[in-house]
């Protein structure tokens, strides 16, 4: 007897963005993947968010908050030759995945990928921060743009904002992720 299932393969490829990507593909701690109200396994697409650095700014260190499986930093491993990439994600088996990846790829020598909070390290330390907040809480997000004032000088991209950050806006753009072709992206300059 035939099965009706219908068999799909995922395959990422970084050159295009694929949309409703299951948690199991991005490697999502099993108590994560109930979390119904958040993107929480959503990626951009990282030639959007080079784009609007390349051109535009010159770095020496770079943050990327909830790293995710770090697609985002070996992309920038590519096109930054001489920057330092570092990577915080708080979900442990993504965090993995990152780290043996960036060790597989012999990438140790620029990227740095730890497990932790936003909360557990000290922004002043890079002059480039990107972070795709819409996952956070309210709380969450407060928590973030306090401690960007009060710890870093430099340029960030935050993909949701409030007014504490409005001074500090320099332009918007809008970048394709996994769950949406046309998301805006705000840059501060802090």
């Amino acid at each position: 007897m035939k099965s009706n299932t219908k068999t799909t393969n995922y395959i990422i490829d970084a050159s295009k963005p694929n949309f409703n990507i299951p948690p199991t593909i991005y490697c999502i701690s099993p108590s994560l993947q109930d979390c119904k109200n958040s993107f929480i396994y959503g990626e951009v697409h990282p030639p959007d968010i080079v784009s609007c650095i390349q051109d535009n700014f010159l770095l020496s260190s770079f943050l990327d908050i909830g790293c995710g499986r770090g697609e985002l930093l070996f992309y920038m491993y590519q096109k930054f030759p001489d920057i330092l990439l570092d990577g915080i994600e708080i979900d442990p088996d993504r965090t993995n995945v990152a780290i043996c990846e960036a060790t597989f790829q012999e990438y140790n020598d620029r990227i740095h990928i730890s497990s932790g909070d936003f909360r557990s390290i000290y922004l002043g330390n890079f002059d480039f921060i990107y972070c795709c907040n819409t996952v956070f809480t309210k709380n969450d997000n407060n928590d973030l743009y306090k401690k960007l004032l009060k710890e870093f000088t430099g340029i960030c991209i935050l993909f949701e904002y409030n007014k504490l950050l409005r001074p500090y806006l320099v332009s918007s753009d809008t970048v394709r992720t996994s769950w949406s072709n046309c998301v805006p992206i705000f840059l501060f300059q802090i």
